[in-house]
């Protein structure tokens, strides 16, 4: 069994994101659904407002390649990459994990994120799918930039180790730049 570690080495040179052709998936044998939903742009608006008045602690946190944390429902399959030199020219890889490029990977994504947040103790808004809040915490999802909010330090600390823990997170601090908007 190859994996990309053995492929690549132990240290190699170049960094390359493999990449799916989802235009080539069709649906129901590829793919059932591929919606995942993003926070509301009036939503991010309102808690930006919010924590300005308030005065409460906006952070950033990044998720880096988020689509590789969510396990595949469906049968997948695609050609190795160029270079990739394994039992010969008709082999191909069963993915087990979602890749980009692939339809259902921002629902994949999306799935997994939310409930690891559920099981942390967060609850979702019915008005915006992607907004979630807890004791001193509001978390804003945007695919995979999330929006921390809150007027407790420890509780931004806690849930930022927490999210480390579980995912490859990149911490952003104190939020400068949320899509588009200059925040101070």
């Amino acid at each position: 069994m190859y994996n990309i570690k053995t492929w690549l080495g132990p240290d190699p040179l170049y960094k390359a994101r493999w990449v799916a052709k989802g235009f080539s998936q069709k649906y129901g044998v590829d793919y059932f659904e591929t919606f995942a939903a993003v926070a509301k742009p009036m939503s991010y608006k309102i808690l930006l407002a919010l924590a300005a008045h308030y005065d409460l602690d906006v952070h950033q946190m990044d998720v880096k390649s988020a689509f590789l944390h969510g396990d595949l429902d469906e049968e997948v399959y695609i050609e190795l990459p160029e270079g990739f030199q394994a039992g010969g020219d008709n082999v191909v890889c069963k993915l087990l994990k979602s890749l980009y490029g692939l339809k259902q990977a921002p629902r994949v994504w999306a799935k997994v994120l939310r409930e690891f947040l559920v099981s942390y103790g967060l609850v979702r808004l019915e008005s915006d799918h992607c907004i979630y809040v807890g004791k001193n915490l509001i978390i804003a999802i945007y695919v995979d930039d999330l929006l921390l909010i809150s007027k407790s330090k420890r509780s931004l600390r806690r849930i930022k180790t927490e999210l480390k823990n579980r995912f490859d997170m990149k911490d952003l601090k104190a939020a400068k730049h949320y899509l588009g908007i200059e925040i101070q």
